[in-house]
């Protein structure tokens, strides 16, 4: 368990962040991403192969946790969000917002 200060930390650099384009040079982090939710809540996600395949057909967007993994990611679609997933050690309800916020805005700029 992270302590609190190591918490509030974490929270500051990933509030610090922007939400950005996706690329596929970020493909690896989020194949980390989705299996440290996976390994936290047990759901099911699609695996690396399946993320490349989608990936050619969604918009991504990321938020940079550090310099080598993401905090979040949302992948667009013209018919909605495909997925969005939050690293579990730095979920928050505004995090959530803020990327479902651009990313429904994404949604209806492209409808």
């Amino acid at each position: 368990m992270m302590s609190s200060a190591a918490m509030a930390s974490i929270e500051t650099m990933v509030h610090a962040t922007r939400i950005r384009a996706g690329r596929v040079s970020d493909l690896p982090a989020i194949a980390r991403l989705l299996h440290r939710a996976n390994a936290h809540d047990g759901m099911p996600r699609i695996d690396e192969v399946e993320l490349c395949e989608l990936a050619k057909r969604c918009r991504l967007i990321v938020l940079q946790l550090d310099a080598s993994e993401l905090a979040a990611v949302a992948c667009i679609t013209r018919r909605g969000v495909a997925f969005a997933v939050i690293d579990p050690a730095v979920a928050s309800a505004e995090l959530e917002r803020r990327m479902m916020g651009v990313a429904e805005a994404l949604v209806d700029s492209e409808s």
